[in-house]
């Protein structure tokens, strides 16, 4: 968490020391979608899908005078996904994460309306586990750190220096802190007092991998 602070801190200092844009252009937001394959075993155990959902992006760019093509964002993420799945063949499993993160973009245009980039992000992620064997019903959920480094292709389908409209292509890779979940039962509404020993240990839950996200980028 002292890295999460100290990235968060740098990016504002940034922010504050550097002159925003006041040209068009200087605003932009995202409409994507996302998968995520994730890679760790304990992700394995709960589901063999993909986490997919949706990525709500902001960005604001910095007059750094770095030159006409090259260009330095500040960005902003906000990721919410779900995957489903089956444990011990009779076990449902629901896995629902959300991922914030802020960090810095890079882009290049090597044409008016073609630009590629790279951005390294930082944040935390909430993972929510339930667990339904008919019965018996379990859930947790946990907080913890979360960085990405992506790559990214911007096709626009109309720019000017006050608006632009286009279509962004992302590959990722998302590395989440591993979180520890002890699964609670649900005592239902019939007055059942649940008891600490009734609680069960998931151990720790990992959804880092890589991904792809793609959609709609306006900037204005």
């Amino acid at each position: 968490m002292r890295a999460l602070a100290f990235a968060t801190t740098s990016l504002l200092a940034l922010a504050s020391a550097s002159t925003l844009a006041h040209a068009g252009e200087s605003n932009e937001v995202g409409y994507l979608g996302f998968a995520r394959a994730m890679r760790a075993g304990s992700a394995d155990a709960i589901t063999g899908d993909m986490l997919a959902g949706v990525s709500l992006e902001y960005g604001r760019a910095l007059d750094l005078g770095v030159g006409d093509r090259i260009q330095i964002w500040l960005d902003a993420q906000a990721d919410f996904g779900t995957a489903s799945g089956t444990m011990f063949g009779t076990m449902d499993t629901k896995l629902a994460s959300a991922t914030l993160l802020g960090g810095v973009r890079v882009r290049y245009l090597p044409l008016s309306l073609v630009a590629v980039g790279i951005r390294v992000d930082v944040g935390a992620h909430h993972e929510s586990l339930d667990l339904d064997a008919g019965s018996t019903a379990l859930s947790d959920g946990a907080w913890g750190a979360a960085a990405m480094a992506a790559a990214s292709l911007d096709v626009y389908a109309y720019r000017s220096k006050r608006f632009a409209i286009g279509l962004r292509f992302e590959v990722a890779y998302t590395k989440t802190q591993a979180v520890e979940l002890t699964m609670h039962r649900d005592g239902g509404d019939d007055g059942t007092i649940k008891l600490p020993v009734m609680d069960t240990s998931f151990g720790h839950l990992d959804t880092s991998g890589p991904s792809f996200v793609g959609g709609l980028i306006g900037q204005f």
